[in-house]
């Protein structure tokens, strides 16, 4: 095998590789300004990949659903509560514009087919609701649901996180595994 088709072949792999974690296959273009997209966590199987589906809603349409709200920090222990965030909403979407900046996690799961890449804390809590009900809601969860690498598309979703968290049949907060 000479130079060349080393560098060939090297080529192919990293991009192969590197179009496992290309987050562009997941996301088709919003249709409206009022859609969103929400993630149902599909069942256990066994000790895989965490899997999941992504659809689009239009807030207008009423969809059900539940949103996540979640820390992005590491080794912070907590609990799973549900809580009413509606007199707290414009303080959410403040906090979400400082955290939005945090780089990808190195955990993986596979939404539509795709691979993803999310933090610990978040791949720790998606277990969690997947274990916590089999018949679970859509929900929405702002780092997933949001074409983070579309500018236009983030800046968008952030402006309307108080109605996509005022719409949602409630709120999940998850602090973190809890620690015993």
């Amino acid at each position: 095998m000479n130079s060349n088709s080393k560098k060939e072949i090297r080529h192919r792999l990293t991009e192969g590789i590197s179009s496992l974690f290309n987050r562009s296959g997941v996301y088709t273009p919003l249709k409206n300004e009022t859609s969103i997209r929400l993630l149902r966590i599909k069942g256990d199987h066994g000790a895989g990949v965490l899997r999941c589906t992504m659809t689009e809603a239009d807030l207008d349409d009423n969809p059900v659903y539940e949103a996540l709200s979640y820390t992005w920090q590491k080794d912070q222990s907590g609990f799973l509560e549900v809580v009413s965030l509606s007199s707290r909403i414009g303080k959410v979407a403040k906090q979400w514009e400082k955290l939005s900046n945090i780089g990808v996690g190195n955990e993986t799961i596979i939404c539509n087919d795709q691979y993803l890449k999310v933090t610990p804390n978040l791949h720790d809590a998606l277990l969690h609701l997947r274990r916590r009900s089999r018949r679970r809601t859509a929900i929405w969860i702002d780092a997933i649901c949001i074409d983070q690498s579309n500018v236009h598309e983030r800046n968008a979703q952030v402006n309307m996180m108080g109605r996509i968290f005022d719409s949602a049949r409630q709120v999940v907060v998850w602090l973190g595994k809890a620690t015993e």
